[in-house]
């Protein structure tokens, strides 16, 4: 096999360890795929907010296109995609374990519950009142409050709902 001396760090290396350039007589770069690795890391943490600006400009331009080969992409790798959203979500996961246990409960009980349309309009009274209580609870607790106790505040609120129209 031929060898080749990498001009950044001196080391004699197989023509393999570098890449390739049409540019040079041999057709390979100068420098090989570590060294090349490590200078386009310096540069993008040297020019981190210039490379972000440029990605947002780039996307705003050029939106419909970067959407299709997204859409060829995931269509083509769908076992990585899968990968990526299960890696992405144990993320979350380990983030907000709380939080994600009650979205799932939530989400369970829609998928194994119908509701018919005269039905609506009373799971929606159900619904506004809880969340105006979650989020109460929030800005009181600073951080998402865990379910039972939102089902707590909602139970008081609903009893005191209930003695009212009993009153009257």
């Amino acid at each position: 096999m031929y060898m080749k001396t990498c001009s950044k760090c001196g080391i004699e290396k197989d023509y393999i360890d570098f890449p390739k350039n049409k540019l040079n007589k041999d057709g390979y770069n100068g420098y090989c795929f570590i060294c090349k690795h490590e200078s386009q890391k310096k540069y993008s943490i040297k020019n981190h907010d210039i490379l972000i600006e440029k990605k947002r400009t780039y996307y705003k331009e050029n939106r419909d296109h970067v959407l299709q080969l997204q859409n060829i992409w995931g269509k083509n790798n769908k076992d990585k995609r899968t990968l990526y959203e299960k890696k992405k979500w144990d993320k979350i996961k380990s983030n907000n374990e709380a939080l994600i246990n009650h979205r799932s409960r939530a989400l369970k009980w829609q998928h194994d519950h119908y509701i018919p349309k005269e039905r609506k309009q009373r799971i929606r009274n159900y619904e506004i009142p809880y969340t105006k209580i979650k989020h109460a609870l929030k800005r009181q607790i600073g951080e998402t409050p865990l379910p039972e106790l939102v089902e707590v505040k909602f139970l008081i609120y609903k009893t005191k709902k209930l003695c009212k129209t009993l009153k009257n």
